[in-house]
C-alpha cells in the first residue's frame, strides 16, 4: 500500500460515546498553506442522527476537498504555479 518510508498523510479516530447514542458526529479538520507561508485551518463540524444520513455528508466533504487539490496560482512575475 505504501512505499518504504512512506506514511498516511492524516489520522482518523473513532471514539464510542454511549451518552451520543445514534447520533453520528465527523469533525474534520484541514490545514494549507497561504500567502507568505501562513497557515489556515478549516474546522468542519457534521452531525446527523444516523450512519446512512451522516454518508452524503462525508461525501460532499471529499468532493470539497478533493476540489481544493486542483487549485494552482501564480504569482505576479513568475512562470511556475504552486
Amino acid at each position: 500500500l505504501y512505499a518504504p518510508g512512506e506514511r498516511p498523510d492524516h489520522v482518523v479516530v473513532v471514539k464510542y460515546v454511549p451518552f451520543l447514542g445514534d447520533s453520528k458526529r465527523d469533525v474534520s479538520e484541514y490545514t494549507s498553506e497561504g500567502f507568505m507561508n501562513s497557515h489556515y485551518t478549516s474546522v468542519m463540524h457534521n452531525e446527523c442522527l444516523d450512519s446512512i444520513l451522516c454518508a452524503p455528508l462525508i461525501l460532499d466533504l471529499a468532493i470539497l476537498i478533493e476540489l481544493f487539490t486542483r487549485i494552482s496560482y501564480r504569482v505576479d512575475g513568475s512562470d511556475k504555479y504552486s
